[in-house]
C-alpha cells in the first residue's frame, strides 16, 4: 500500500502536522484561500516535525493525525550499518516518471566508510521501469574497483528480476523471455544487459525497501530524482521505444471487434503491463488533471481513480488497492456477452480477485499486485483450454 505523506502547516487556521490532505480535518482546509499560508509535505513525520520547528516560534508541535506515526525502516538501517562496518559500498536508488511513459528521472546515494556521493539524471521521454534500472546502473558504474555492494531499491521490477533469477534466464536465452512456449524480446534489454555485466563484476546484493516509508536515504533519492525532473534540458533516452511502454499506451491499428464468446476466449492473449498501479478515492471537488489517471469514474461519494503507483505516492494519496494491470489483446465488442464472466470465474476459482475496466478496444483486468504472474497463467490456461476444445 502506498504511504501517505505528512503535511506541516506552520501558518494556517490550525497549525500543526497532518497526515491527510483532503477533507474538513485535513491540511488543505487549513491553508486553502488563506493569504500567507506556510506549509509543506514530507515523506516522514520526523522530517515534517523538524521543518515545522525550524520555521515556528513554538518548540512544541500539535499533531492532527489519523494513524500512528510510522517508525518502520529499522531493519534496513541495521543492514545499512552492518554493511558499512564490513567495508561494503551501500547504494540507495530511486527512479520515476511524470506519466508512464513520460519525462523521467532517477536519484542515487552512494556510501562507503565516511564518504558519500549523490547522483541524479533523467530523460525527456522514458518509463518508470527504465528509470529504476538506470538508477542502479548509474550507481554501480560510478564505482572504480571491485567491491561488495548492498543496493537498496523500492522497485519490485528490479528486485524480483535480480533475486528470482529472471535476468540469468534472459541472458541464457539471448535476452529473450518465454511466453506460451515462444521466445519474445525482453523489454529494456539494453539496460538489463548493462546491469547484468555490472553485477558480474561487482558482488551485488539487492534489497527491497518500502518506498516512501520514511527511510532517510531512500527519501533522499526521491528528492534527487524530483529535482532532476524539473530540468528542461533532459536528453533523449536512446534506448526507449514503444516496445518499452505499457501495452495499452501504444498505438494500435483498428481491428474488427469480436463478439463471439468462444473466439474471444481463444484470442484473449493476456499481457501483463509493466508497473504497479493503485486505486485511490478523491472528493468530487478535486482537480486531479495533473495526476494523469489511467481510468476514472464519478460516484456519488467521490471520484475513483486508477493511477501509476509512483504518481500516487508522489502526491501522498492512499492506495485502496495495489494492482497489476493485465490487458487482453483481443478487440472485444462492448456488447459481447460472457467474456468477463468467463475470466472472472477462472480467476475466482484460483482465489484471485479482479477489477475490470472495459475500453473501446480491450478489456483491462486489475489483480492484486502480488498475484500478477498467477493471474496471467490462469488466463492463459483458460485460453488454451478453449483453443483445444
Amino acid at each position: 500500500m502506498a504511504k501517505k505523506k505528512y503535511y506541516a502547516v506552520v501558518i494556517g487556521r490550525k497549525p500543526g502536522i497532518y497526515d491527510e490532505w483532503f477533507g474538513p480535518n485535513g491540511a488543505e482546509a487549513q491553508v486553502k484561500g488563506l493569504n500567507g499560508a506556510v506549509y509543506k509535505s514530507f515523506a516522514s513525520h520526523t522530517e515534517a516535525e523538524a521543518w515545522y520547528k525550524s520555521r515556528s516560534d513554538s518548540s512544541t508541535v500539535e499533531n492532527h493525525l489519523t494513524r500512528p506515526i510510522d517508525n518502520s525502516g529499522a531493519e534496513y538501517i541495521q543492514l545499512h550499518q552492518e554493511a558499512l562496518e564490513a567495508g561494503k559500498v551501500v547504494i540507495y536508488t530511486d527512479g520515476g516518471c511524470d506519466g508512464n511513459p513520460g519525462k523521467g528521472s532517477y536519484g542515487v546515494v552512494l556510501l562507503h566508510k565516511t564518504r558519500r556521493k549523490e547522483l541524479s539524471g533523467g530523460y525527456a521521454l522514458t518509463t518508470n521501469n527504465r528509470m529504476e534500472l538506470m538508477a542502479a546502473i548509474a550507481g554501480l558504474e560510478t564505482l572504480t574497483k571491485p567491491a561488495p555492494v548492498l543496493l537498496f531499491s523500492d522497485s519490485a521490477y528490479l528486485i524480483d528480476a535480480m533475486q528470482k533469477g529472471w535476468v540469468e534466464r534472459w541472458h541464457e536465452n539471448n535476452w529473450q523471455r518465454k511466453e506460451d512456449g515462444k521466445l519474445l524480446p525482453v523489454k529494456n534489454a539494453d539496460l538489463w544487459q548493462r546491469l547484468y555485466k555490472l553485477c558480474h563484476y561487482y558482488d551485488v546484493r539487492f534489497v527491497k525497501v518500502r518506498g516512501h516509508a520514511g527511510i532517510a536515504e531512500n527519501e533522499r533519492c526521491h528528492i534527487l530524482a524530483s529535482q532532476a525532473m524539473q530540468r528542461n534540458d533532459l536528453p533523449k533516452d536512446e534506448g526507449y521505444s514503444d516496445e518499452c511502454a505499457p501495452l495499452s499506451l501504444k498505438h494500435t491499428e483498428e481491428t474488427m471487434a469480436i463478439s463471439d464468446l468462444d473466439l474471444l476466449i481463444r484470442s484473449m492473449e493476456p499481457t501483463l503491463n509493466d508497473g504497479r498501479y493503485v486505486f485511490v478515492s478523491l472528493p468530487l471537488e478535486s482537480d486531479f488533471s495533473a495526476l494523469q489517471p489511467i481510468a476514472t469514474i464519478r460516484e456519488q461519494e467521490g471520484w475513483s481513480l486508477i493511477l501509476d503507483a509512483a504518481t500516487a505516492e508522489q502526491h501522498g494519496l492512499e492506495a485502496l488497492f495495489e494492482a497489476a494491470w493485465i490487458t487482453l489483446r483481443v478487440h472485444s465488442d462492448l456488447q459481447a456477452v460472457g467474456l468477463t464472466a468467463a475470466f472472472a470465474t477462472a480467476l475466482g476459482q484460483a482465489g484471485i480477485s479482479c477489477n475490470v475496466v472495459a475500453g473501446a478496444y480491450h478489456d483491462h483486468i486489475f489483480v492484486p499486485y502480488a498475484q500478477a504472474e498467477r493471474a496471467v497463467q490462469c488466463l492463459r490456461n483458460l485460453q488454451q483450454q478453449a483453443s483445444s476444445s
